[in-house]
């Protein structure tokens, strides 16, 4: 079996032995949905963390964020991150890094770099992750824009 459904056989097995559930585990299993596209497993992954009452925050949406971002799908990352919002979650600096590196590995430069001006009007603050993603998208675009990147 696959690492997610592996790691999800654990998480029966802690359950049945009683063992006192976090949301760390499961984030992990989330992040590696994603970056295999399993979004109806990852749906039934967020339902199990519910049925724990567990609150489904920052660190569980980013992981779904960046599992997105891994696999190069960045609508999907962007529907994540939505998600979160909606969910009435704040986001973070690794959350919008995460939709930024997902623009980058599409190589969709103008999006990530629109995402990195949206981060910078945000409460978050920037860091060194999102403007190296924005610049990495500016280096591996097709054709290169590096006066996007020297304006970053």
């Amino acid at each position: 079996s696959s690492g997610p459904d592996a790691a999800m056989e654990c998480i029966r097995r802690m359950e049945a032995a009683g063992v006192e559930m976090t949301a760390a585990p499961f984030n992990c299993i989330l992040g590696a949905l994603a970056k295999e596209r399993r979004f109806d497993d990852a749906a039934a992954c967020l339902s199990r963390m519910r049925s724990h009452s567990m609150r489904l925050g920052v660190a569980t949406y980013t992981s779904l964020v960046s599992g997105c971002a891994a696999a190069g799908d960045a609508s999907s990352a962007v529907a994540w991150f939505r998600k979160m919002e909606e969910g009435g979650v704040q986001p973070d600096m690794w959350a919008y890094s995460s939709v930024i590196h997902a623009f980058a590995q599409a190589s969709e430069v103008r999006e990530a770099v629109r995402w990195l001006n949206d981060m910078e009007r945000s409460s978050v603050g920037v860091g060194v992750v999102a403007y190296t993603s924005a610049v990495q998208a500016c280096t591996h675009a097709q054709p290169p824009e590096p006066d996007l990147a020297e304006d970053l």
